[in-house]
């Protein structure tokens, strides 16, 4: 018969890491429509029309223009390159935010785990070869 009981199943750490986790939904959640996360919605807009320049230029293509709008939307404006390559470039809108803000939280954990100057270099190098992996 299985043992359900949940006495030993994590670890301080994790039991840690899951109520910040759950903490900071709740924040986020309570403060989504306020003016406080604009800031952030918006380079997450950014980002978003960003990675369909990329695409475009990967391709061969010119990028016109971007515009990102102050109701948390955008448009790039592209010409020639490959479409079916430069619209699903967007597709992965949260991605880019979660990319962004992993960053600071690698290179800190990593330097007050290992005491070593480089080991924040190296887990920032090693995060920005995931980023570039993620999106290709």
């Amino acid at each position: 018969m299985p043992n359900w009981e949940l006495k030993h199943c994590c670890k301080h750490e994790q039991i840690v890491f899951l109520a910040t986790l759950g903490v900071c939904a709740v924040v986020i959640l309570a403060l989504w429509r306020t003016v406080l996360l604009l800031p952030f919605k918006l380079i997450t807009v950014f980002i978003h029309e960003a990675s369909h320049a990329i695409a475009c230029k990967l391709t061969c293509g010119h990028v016109e223009g971007i515009q990102v709008h102050a109701n948390e939307g955008g448009t790039t404006q592209t010409s020639g390159g490959v479409y079916w390559f430069i619209l699903p470039a967007g597709l992965d809108t949260p991605g880019p935010l979660y990319r962004v803000c992993s960053l600071p939280c690698c290179c800190m954990d990593s330097a007050r785990n290992n005491k070593d100057k480089n080991s924040a270099v190296h887990h920032f190098v090693h995060w920005c070869d995931e980023q570039l992996i993620f999106c290709l």
